[in-house]
């Protein structure tokens, strides 16, 4: 079990998204897919990348774009999509968080750097890799990078389904960062993994990353981002699989991360905005929003839900949520 709550994901199954999932899936299958706008360098996997058993034979490009930062980068950083884990109704997930990183030759490292070390900003949002995890190296050959993590990595604690998922993290953050590398392996030390957390052996594999469907949240708010300051307009963004493309949105009061909200919470503005593909593809989706003058009259947080609605009985399921300050 991850430590964090999931205030993530509510109500019951979508059918109709079931069976378009399911006509969507190769069982056991994995998949060099890319997830919507991560902020990395385009191309494809390298020339000299050779085939291997864990790779897809036809890999996939997600469309869209890296969402705008919703605030000027500091000088010498760049925005790094970095993923963490997530508790839905579907099991664990990866979600992803754009941050600002040190600008650098290898943004590969700088961005597991950041993925180890940094706690996601969404309070719902965790890692089981220790914080003291480092890099101690990455070498590259063809599209194969292998990472070398310091003896600190072994010390994780997951069940088997959230080890496997940490380990897609890596991969998503690696290939996120550079979209040329399309396999992954993963030493400590400088050796073979054969048990990790007890879990996963990763001996002799080169992973990749796996489908959308099976590894990503349903439902992503890309921006703004959890704490950022917003105007009363502002554009919200994010990426979604789901039923006939549809993504709900709404915004209410919201609290900062040390207070609990109390009383009544008033929706400031609502609607619905079509993703650019709908499920079982993941398309991007964007909305400018606009909050009542009466959201500065208090401190000024909202709480933003994405999310789809049940196409069975209407139940609100998949959702992510970003609190966010107005300032003006």
């Amino acid at each position: 079990m991850l430590s964090s709550p999931n205030r993530c994901v509510r109500g019951a199954a979508t059918a109709s998204l079931l069976v378009l999932l399911l006509a969507g899936c190769n069982s056991g299958a994995t998949e060099v897919s890319t997830d919507a706008g991560d902020a990395a360098s385009s191309g494809g996997p390298s020339a000299g990348a050779t085939a291997d058993p864990e790779s897809s034979a036809e890999p996939t490009e997600e469309p869209g774009s890296p969402p705008a930062p919703t605030a000027t980068p500091a000088p010498g950083t760049t925005t790094a999509a970095l993923y963490y884990l997530v508790e839905t109704r579907n099991g664990i997930r990866l979600q992803r968080e754009f941050r600002q990183v040190p600008r650098s030759d290898a943004p590969t490292r700088a961005a597991l750097d950041a993925m180890f070390r940094e706690p996601a900003l969404d309070r719902d949002y965790s890692s089981l890799w220790p914080r003291a995890t480092r890099v101690r190296g990455i070498a590259r050959s063809g599209g194969t990078v292998t990472v070398d993590l310091s003896r600190a990595a072994l010390d994780g604690e997951g069940g088997a389904e959230a080890t496997a998922m940490s380990v897609q993290q890596v991969v998503h953050t690696v290939t996120a960062a550079d979209r040329t590398i399309s396999g992954v392996r993963i030493l400590v030390e400088g050796r073979e993994v054969t048990d990790l957390w007890g879990h996963e052996s990763l001996a002799g594999r080169t992973l990749r990353r796996g489908s959308h469907i099976d590894v990503l949240a349903f439902v992503a708010i890309d921006s703004p981002s959890e704490t950022a300051e917003v105007t009363r307009t502002f554009v919200l963004s994010g990426s979604a699989t789901v039923f006939e493309a549809n993504v709900q949105w709404r915004v209410t009061r919201g609290c900062p991360a040390d207070v609990t909200c109390v009383g009544a919470k008033p929706t400031y503005a609502s609607g619905f905005v079509t993703a650019s593909a709908g499920a079982p593809a993941r398309g991007t989706w964007s909305v400018q929003v606009t909050v009542p003058e009466e959201v500065l009259e208090t401190s000024g947080y909202i709480e933003i839900t994405a999310f789809e609605e049940s196409a069975e009985d209407g139940a609100e399921i998949h959702a992510d949520t970003k609190v966010v300050r107005v300032v003006g």
